[in-house]
């Protein structure tokens, strides 16, 4: 996308988003704002050749202070996986229709993420598409850590004798599940 279009785009999302709390560095593409459970949310616009993605996030702050391998600390969505029909937002796009989807379903989207019991629960289906993260790799870290942060210490070691042996062929994250594996254990978690 040329940097004018993009330029008219987050200047738009400022006049939005700053009111609600939220602030941008200024050569940045995303908004973040701190919540009352103390974590991060955010709003980042990803721009595209001709397609502008905006994704919507939870940063855990707890999470963050650990320093997992692999920094793993966060869930998040495509707003276009939040509406239906999953809509094609582009450079061409009412830019106020961008707005309205993020203020209307993205932001009240974040109190779903700062929820770690619903999160949890989204990472322990078998749909791909529930997860609020982007990828297995991530998933298999993610769910592991929230268990241990809501005090199910169990659980957490349960799923991570599973993952092992599920990562060797489907993990892409350096350093390897075993590392954050033997990480964790060191924590206590598991």
């Amino acid at each position: 996308m040329k940097s004018e279009n993009s330029e008219k785009f987050l200047s738009q999302f400022d006049e939005v988003l700053l009111p609600l709390g939220f602030v941008r560095s200024k050569k940045d593409q995303l908004w973040e704002r701190k919540s009352l459970e103390a974590n991060f949310e955010y709003v980042h616009l990803n721009f595209g050749k001709y397609v502008v993605n905006p994704s919507l996030g939870v940063r855990y702050a707890d999470l963050e202070n650990l320093s997992p391998p692999a920094g793993v600390i966060s869930s998040s969505k495509m707003l276009k996986s939040l509406v239906e029909p999953s809509p094609q937002y582009s450079s061409d796009s009412p830019i106020n229709l961008l707005i309205d989807d993020v203020t209307s379903i993205g932001i009240p989207y974040l109190q779903k993420l700062n929820d770690r019991q619903n999160v949890i629960e989204k990472l322990r289906s078998p749909n791909i598409q529930d997860w609020p993260v982007t990828s297995y790799s991530h998933r298999i870290r993610l769910l592991p850590l929230l268990l241990h942060s809501v005090g199910e210490y169990q659980e957490a070691k349960y799923l991570v004798a599973e993952f092992k042996g599920e990562a060797k062929d489907k993990d892409q994250l350096i350093p390897s599940f075993d590392d954050f594996a033997e990480w964790l254990d060191q924590q206590g978690a598991t």
